[in-house]
């Protein structure tokens, strides 16, 4: 208690022992995967430092398999025989969270889209870039890059809503109704999964 009978809490101490959420996810930093932006910064021909500049942080590849544990135990054979991205195929980078922009290398430049998912049934979110615009190399790559990087995080953000109950921001296959999110529609509603 402090003079003025105010309760002081010490803020530093209380963010020291905080080591994420308490639903069982991990904190996500931002910064994506290391090898991933070598392996993108390689692709462009250019340092990280730059690719950063230019096309942001955060960069992961797009889970391509179901997210249902029982599924995916069974398809993982097949997954890695028929589905895993091939260099001429190119796999799809995304970044933010959540997921906000994707990102996949081609031969003469980059294309850019808007990550969206869609639940196939039961734990089983399945993801894809709509909205792709390809950015020619060229002297004007970057500009041309971040004008179009602008107009989908515009079109991304303006899906998200805010969760009523844990004022998330939220995407639209994060929310099982226009103002819930899964996670809360089942501890405040009783939605089981």
């Amino acid at each position: 208690m402090s003079d003025d009978g105010q309760r002081s809490i010490d803020l530093g101490a209380a963010l020291e022992d905080w080591s994420g959420p308490d639903d069982g996810r991990t904190a996500y930093d931002g910064a994506g995967d290391p090898a991933v932006l070598d392996l993108l910064a390689a692709a462009r021909g250019v340092g990280v430092q730059r690719l950063v500049e230019v096309y942001g942080a955060g960069w992961r590849e797009l889970p391509r398999r179901p997210t249902d544990p029982d599924l995916r135990a069974g398809l993982d054979a097949l997954h890695d025989v028929l589905a895993a991205p091939t260099w001429d195929e190119g796999g799809w980078y995304v970044a933010g969270e959540p997921f906000q922009l994707a990102l996949r290398p081609v031969a003469d430049g980059v294309e850019l889209g808007v990550p969206v998912g869609g639940w196939t049934g039961a734990g089983s979110l399945e993801w894809e870039v709509r909205d792709r615009h390809h950015v020619p190399d060229g002297p004007d790559h970057d500009q041309a890059a971040g004008a179009v990087i602008a107009v989908l995080l515009r079109s991304r953000h303006r899906t998200f809503r805010w969760c009523r109950y844990c004022r998330s921001h939220c995407a639209p296959e994060q929310l099982l109704s226009p103002d819930t999110c899964h996670a809360c529609g089942t501890r405040w509603n009783g939605i089981v999964y």
